[in-house]
């Protein structure tokens, strides 16, 4: 049940990133980000090395979906490997759409702070 729960969590996280990723595409790009194109962001390098264990994670969880026996004494034998499978699938797409929306975000400016900075400076 609660992988069944966790499928459909991240399903629905899926869902949600697609129109935020057309959102963050649609603001500006940030000027400060094309000038340096060389050196090198610690935020971008710690998305990067953290999304290299989820993957991990996932690759593992789609192999033990994809080779689970259930005729062993100790397991559930009615619980199905091809949710595992599933599971893992949804949680890459989750994965890569959240790293895809993350380093959009990274190189656009936030204008937001800026009107409200400006807005309050009238006062």
């Amino acid at each position: 049940m609660s992988k069944t729960v966790n499928t459909a969590v991240n399903g629905v996280g899926v869902l949600v990133l697609l129109p935020a990723i057309l959102q963050v595409l649609s603001l500006e790009d940030d000027k400060s980000a094309r000038k340096n194109p060389g050196h090198l962001d610690l935020d971008l390098a710690l998305l990067r090395f953290s999304s290299l264990f989820a993957f991990l994670y996932l690759c593992l969880t789609v192999v033990t979906g994809a080779f689970f026996d259930g005729g062993d004494a100790g397991a559930a034998s009615d619980f199905p490997g091809e949710l595992h499978v599933a599971n893992g699938a949804v949680e890459a797409a989750q994965a890569v759409l959240q790293m895809a929306f993350f380093m959009e975000l990274k190189n656009k400016v936030m204008t937001v702070c800026g009107r409200i900075s400006s807005l309050l400076s009238l006062t």
